[in-house]
């Protein structure tokens, strides 16, 4: 989640910054980058976005509530992707912040330059590709991988956000995918054993 300031909306809390008091963060953001590739102008996407949401959001009730609420409490001339960038930078600085108070500055000062450095960054699976809906008119059959446009804007974000040190890598990978190899971790020492299914609906 990012809630961002009234009075000065380049100031933002994200993360576990952000409380139940908080009053409108923005929630499930992320997903809002497959309706930025759109070639309509700002005003235009963030004004049809609603709509486009209703008839084509395949997830719970709450998550399509989150998502029109995001939609509505955008700060004024900000996109999807300035609020990924900016939720990207908390990251970023949390993690350089947290290597510092951990290893000292010798070893600090040439992570990204000279000693590397990884983010793999989780990407949906699936998608909801609005332009077909307008252009079909169906609201059905209308789920697709998460585009490379939406991918392509989830990288610009992290290069934006200071990841794009010399020797920083960014990469992204599927949720069903991250999830697996977590379950792979976790059941690795064990006798269990794990089977994985994914089905797109």
């Amino acid at each position: 989640m990012i809630c961002y300031g009234t009075k000065d909306p380049t100031r933002f809390k994200w993360g576990f910054e952000v409380t139940p008091e908080t009053k409108n963060p923005l929630r499930w953001f992320k997903l809002l980058l497959n309706e930025q590739g759109s070639s309509r102008t700002v005003s235009e996407r963030t004004s049809s976005m609603p709509q486009h949401l209703s008839e084509t959001h395949r997830g719970d009730a709450t998550e399509l509530a989150d998502l029109l609420k995001t939609v509505a409490s955008l700060p004024r001339d900000k996109t999807p992707l300035a609020v990924v960038t900016d939720y990207l930078t908390g990251i970023y600085q949390h993690t350089q912040d947290t290597l510092a108070n951990h290893y000292p500055k010798s070893f600090t000062s040439s992570i990204g330059k000279d000693i590397g450095l990884e983010f793999c960054l989780t990407v949906p699976a699936v998608c909801v590709d609005s332009s077909r809906v307008e252009r079909s008119g169906a609201d059905n059959d209308i789920s697709q991988i998460w585009t490379d446009a939406a991918k392509d804007l989830t990288l610009q974000a992290a290069r934006a956000a200071g990841m794009n040190e010399a020797h920083v890598r960014i990469k992204t990978v599927s949720e069903p995918e991250a999830a697996a190899v977590h379950c792979l971790k976790t059941f690795e020492a064990t006798k269990h054993s794990l089977k994985v299914q994914y089905f797109l609906q």
